[in-house]
């Protein structure tokens, strides 16, 4: 009599190999997506802020001197393609000399997020680059003139 037994399912040994696949995969890809999503979140910072100067440089052609938010309010507010005091993960800020003539747009890491830390400046001038200060641990370099 001729008796073969066939199993169904799955071994241990193949779970345990399919689990560590999966636990190999996650530790790769988790920290990957956490630093795309820092990157996304500190580049739109920049192109907020790259919008902030350009309302600068309207608000200096109509009225001679750089505004400042929220020193200036509506008039420069409304100027701006997002609203500027509505943002998840930081705050803008404009300052701008005595004299109007220089101006400084600063977005500030909110406290309790990532980028508590995180500092994003641009200057008028343009020989003068945006100063970043980056989170520990988080790799992005992005230099506007």
């Amino acid at each position: 009599m001729n008796t073969k037994s066939f199993s169904k399912g799955f071994t241990l040994v193949e779970l345990m190999v399919v689990v560590a696949v999966l636990a190999i995969l996650a530790a790769v890809a988790i920290p990957a997506y956490h630093n795309h999503t820092l990157r996304v979140r500190q580049s739109d910072a920049h192109n907020k802020l790259l919008d902030i100067k350009t309302v600068q440089e309207m608000y200096y052609s109509q009225y001679n001197t750089y505004g400042g938010w929220p020193a200036d309010g509506d008039t420069f507010g409304n100027l701006l393609s997002f609203n500027i005091s509505d943002s998840t993960f930081y705050v803008f800020s404009t300052s701008s000399t005595a004299g109007g003539e220089d101006f400084t747009a600063l977005a500030s890491g909110k406290n309790g997020t990532k980028f508590q830390s995180n500092k994003i400046e641009i200057l008028d001038s343009e020989s003068d680059p945006v100063e970043t200060q980056e989170p520990v641990g988080f790799k992005f370099s992005l230099l506007f003139q």
